[in-house]
């Protein structure tokens, strides 16, 4: 399985730490630089491009790692941020519609 590169490595994200004290401490996220996986290549995805077995079995290891890196930087030229944005409005949304349902804070 290769991974599509943390996305830590590939997207250079600006993120502004402001400096807190007190009772705003708690809000902080403690490591906004942790990564967490967005996708993985492997061989078998191959064949949804219409690859033969033969041609996915003579990619060396490098090559899918190659291929994965192209992978990434493709993904962060063309709609990663959009994806990013659509992700996060679905999982508040959920959030949402579910502390309605039960009455928690953001009700």
């Amino acid at each position: 399985m290769f991974v599509l590169l943390s996305l830590f490595d590939r997207i250079v994200a600006v993120s502004k730490t402001a400096s807190v004290s007190g009772e705003e401490r708690r809000h902080v996220v403690p490591n906004w630089h942790k990564p967490f996986t967005v996708a993985v290549v492997t061989r078998g995805d191959l064949t949804e491009v219409e690859l033969s077995p033969e041609q996915i079995d003579s990619l060396s290891d490098a090559e899918m790692e190659e291929i994965a890196h192209t992978m990434a930087d493709l993904y962060c030229e063309n709609g990663y941020w959009q994806d990013l944005e659509e992700a996060v409005h679905r999982l508040l949304s959920q959030r949402h519609q579910d502390n309605r349902r039960t009455g928690g804070i953001y009700g």
